[in-house]
């Protein structure tokens, strides 16, 4: 059983540590829910404290990367945006939450944080809540037919709800990041930089 509970709480670090080409984290707890026939709670928080380490480790390679190669003038615009968000920090916490209520992916959250260097605890403590919330909630409703890891991967990745969400972050990722954002903040005017690089 503790070898299982590893190997739970290792896929869980791996699947949210990858942005967009990995199955649903809910997927994953449905399977060792269903064939360990395990303690549903123990479950879970081992499977958020698992995915909430692979955000983190996400959360600062986005952020490593933008610190490196975006130019300056775009970092500047993300730290006007940093400010205003830094000064709600409950406002962050509750809309977290809510979101990670949601089956909707992570991973452009934790991007766009990374990428504007936004403070991550208030994003952790909403992931921690919500995402608690919404593993319960599928792994005591889903039905059994995850009867292995191979299914969990197969139908997680080529599920048509999973492609739609990781297609719509990655989309929503790449306009974050080109949105000048101190004109739209300072003059309330959408305009995209046309290079983002250094």
């Amino acid at each position: 059983m503790i070898t299982q509970l590893l190997l739970l709480f290792i896929l869980a670090i791996v699947f949210n540590t990858i942005p967009a080409i990995s199955p649903p984290t809910s997927f994953l707890l449905s399977y060792f829910y269903i064939s360990t026939n395990g303690n549903l709670i123990l479950l879970t928080l081992i499977t958020v404290f698992g995915a909430m380490i692979g955000r983190i480790v996400l959360y600062n390679i986005v952020k490593y990367l933008g610190a490196k190669f975006l130019a300056e003038r775009v970092q500047h615009g993300y730290g006007i945006l940093r400010k205003i968000v830094h000064k709600n920090n409950f406002y962050t916490i509750v809309s977290m939450t809510l979101y990670c209520i949601s089956p909707a992916s992570t991973s452009v959250v934790f991007i766009v944080a990374g990428t504007a260097q936004i403070r991550i605890w208030p994003l952790l403590i909403g992931f921690f809540v919500g995402r608690t919330i919404q593993y319960l909630f599928v792994a005591a409703t889903v039905s059994t037919v995850l009867t292995s890891l191979q299914d969990v991967i197969s139908q997680g990745l080529f599920n048509p709800y999973s492609i739609a969400f990781a297609v719509f972050g990655i989309i929503g990722a790449i306009i974050f990041i080109f949105i000048d954002w101190e004109k739209l903040i300072n003059e309330r005017k959408i305009r995209f930089y046309k290079k983002v690089l250094k």
